[in-house]
């Protein structure tokens, strides 16, 4: 039997400060993260919502940061009505994210940027 959790919302601050400089970010995308984990012989799902940051000359998740000049294209497919891949391909390799909203404004900034 499974048990699916609602969201947990990360809440981060969405300006930085580095170094006393104030980056601001431009946009960002929420993605999500599943995690299975057995309790007391129950499955339970756990869903984690994190959000990509888009800057000025970079993408930022919870993990990796990646700077426009190493990102290729970024894409996006359809699975479901609730459900899509962001893809960020890097030279690095590429990065699958789960979204639930459909990320074209996000796409269409990154490459205004870019340019």
């Amino acid at each position: 039997m499974s048990t699916i959790l609602p969201f947990r919302w990360v809440n981060e601050n969405i300006n930085v400060m580095k170094k006393g400089e104030h980056f601001l970010v431009i946009m960002t995308q929420r993605y999500f993260i599943v995690a299975r984990k057995i309790v007391d012989g129950t499955q339970l799902v756990l869903k984690e919502e994190q959000l990509l940051r888009m800057y000025k000359d970079k993408i930022t998740t919870s993990a990796s940061t990646f700077l426009f000049s190493e990102i290729h294209d970024i894409s996006f497919r359809k699975l479901t009505k609730e459900l899509g891949i962001l893809y960020l391909h890097t030279n690095q390799g590429l990065f699958p994210y789960k979204v639930s909203e459909e990320p074209h404004c996000f796409i269409q900034t990154f490459y205004k940027l870019k340019k």
